[in-house]
């Protein structure tokens, strides 16, 4: 089972922004999670020599993610129009990764 930290903060705008720690590096098949057409590939590794690629994901123009093939980090931002509703998508993405047996903590 895979581990994930979840750390909440706020970016610049004051928008819901959580930083996820996986304790695995994520590659192709994470995006699976995803399938729907909300996961986009950036291959900067066919571009230049030594790059990662980049992935994102967005939902309904509320959230954007992304983070670096290889790498354990995933960044969420939240665009929402009231209080609630960064948290209910926030757990739209976190229900999306316990179904798929990812184990959920908050950053200690």
């Amino acid at each position: 089972m895979i581990e994930v930290w979840a750390n909440p903060t706020t970016d610049c705008a004051s928008k819901l922004r959580v930083r996820y720690k996986f304790s695995a590096p994520l590659d192709l098949h994470f995006l699976d999670l995803f399938s729907d057409g909300e996961s986009v590939v950036n291959n900067f590794s066919r571009q230049v020599a030594g790059a990662k690629d980049h992935f994102a994901i967005s939902y309904i123009g509320r959230m954007h993610a992304s983070g670096v093939i290889g790498d354990t980090g995933l960044t969420a931002t939240f665009f929402c129009t009231n209080e609630s509703e960064p948290h209910s998508i926030r757990l739209w993405l976190e229900s999306r990764l316990k179904d798929a047996g990812y184990l959920i903590h908050p950053n200690p």
